[in-house]
């Protein structure tokens, strides 16, 4: 049997054209002349099947498929197909400008292919003549025609010199950007500034909203070397230190607060501080000479009063630690005041004296005899009674 002869044509493909001056169609034309087994006569049945593949350069990746029903009746083999308008037969989700691009990485039937910049494609072949599958046994080599060369350049200019357009950048915003109408800039002639230096002395910087960051320009804290118009000099700051003024170096200078002597704090109020310290606090007001401490909670406390009536001071000395459960404050008469775990027994027996008798032990049943003439005790009613009849 002899092989199936093929007679073709292909309008060739531009490759990597990323900008182009015009739109234009997806597809391009695929002509040939096909013959049945015999190689001599044509393929001339009323349903012939093509399939066409579009294939990475090395033909392993399938990166586009499309088949075209025709009816070759009196067609004397003769067939023209628009490569890109046939049934799609969905084996990659690329369409046609895509397959050709070569500036990204192309997603095909199971496989990821990476064209290099001057890759081409290729093109396999098939068809069904009604009786049998046929296939090229070799796939064509898709590559650029001369004069497509010069559409990767337009007007003789490289990609490179030409505005790319997005979502963000077109012709319309770049004409107002250089009219000088575009709302998404301000014109120099619009900014406060003169000889270089922003000049906000008209009213200020305004903003619309509440700035929160810490480096916002409202927020940030700005280091100055001038305070009221003098010098500062904070070489060294620790914490702790303040600001005061060396009138001999005329200058601010940060230094560690001196305490001078004791300063008398004269007030009608409350003083109200997380630490007091001090060598002496005192009030001469009656109703204030109470120290009340608080609970964290500022709703309950504990005051300490001294007595009324006192005759001489006195002072006392606190032990120096807090003691332990059970010890009890003992002063020694001058003040000194410690802690002291007081002495306690256990009751082992517990005995009586006439009159009373005592059953003995740590628990002792006690009794007290009725008295007689020989005998001290109780006196029964009936003796009191007797006794009172001889009064």
């Amino acid at each position: 049997m002899k092989n199936t002869y093929v007679i073709f044509a292909m309008l060739a493909v531009t490759f990597g054209l990323n900008a182009r001056a015009s739109n234009v169609p997806e597809s391009f034309t695929y002509q040939g002349k096909v013959f049945k087994a015999n190689g001599v006569d044509p393929v001339d049945s009323s349903s012939v099947l093509f399939k066409v593949q579009i294939r990475s350069a090395d033909g392993t990746c399938l990166l586009f498929e499309e088949t075209h029903l025709r009816d070759m009746s009196a067609s004397l083999g003769l067939f023209s197909l628009v490569i890109g308008e046939g049934t799609n037969t969905n084996a990659t989700a690329l369409t046609l400008n895509q397959v050709f691009d070569n500036s990204s990485v192309k997603s095909g039937a199971s496989c990821a292919y990476t064209p290099a910049s001057n890759d081409g494609r290729r093109l396999r072949f098939s068809y069904f003549d009604g009786v049998q599958t046929v296939a090229i046994p070799v796939d064509q080599q898709m590559r650029s025609v001369p004069f497509a060369m010069n559409s990767t350049m337009l007007a003789g200019l490289t990609k490179e010199k030409i505005i790319q357009t997005s979502s963000t950048t077109n012709q319309i915003i770049i004409d107002a950007l250089t009219a000088g109408t575009s709302s998404l800039y301000a014109r120099a002639v619009e900014l406060p500034v003169s000889g270089g230096v922003l000049n906000l002395s008209g009213g200020g910087v305004k903003v619309a909203d509440v700035p929160v960051a810490g480096d916002a320009a409202v927020n940030k804290n700005y280091a100055d070397s001038r305070l009221g118009g003098m010098d500062l000099a904070l070489a060294g700051l620790v914490d702790g230190q303040v600001l005061t003024w060396n009138a001999a170096q005329s200058k601010w200078k940060a230094t560690a607060p001196v305490l001078g002597p004791a300063t008398s704090i004269s007030t009608t109020g409350n003083i109200s501080a997380v630490n007091v310290t001090a060598a002496n606090v005192s009030s001469t007001v009656s109703s204030l000479q109470t120290l009340r401490i608080f609970d964290s909670a500022n709703s309950k406390k504990v005051s300490l009063s001294v007595p009324l009536g006192m005759t001489q001071d006195y002072s006392l000395v606190w032990p120096n630690v807090k003691g332990n459960a059970g010890q009890v404050l003992s002063v020694d008469g001058s003040g000194n005041m410690s802690w002291l775990t007081p002495n306690t027994g256990t009751v082992t027996s517990v005995g009586a004296s006439a009159p009373l008798v005592s059953s003995g032990g740590a628990t002792p049943s006690l009794s007290l005899a009725r008295a007689d003439a020989n005998h001290d005790g109780y006196l029964a009613a009936a003796d009191f009674a007797s006794l009172s009849n001889k009064l």
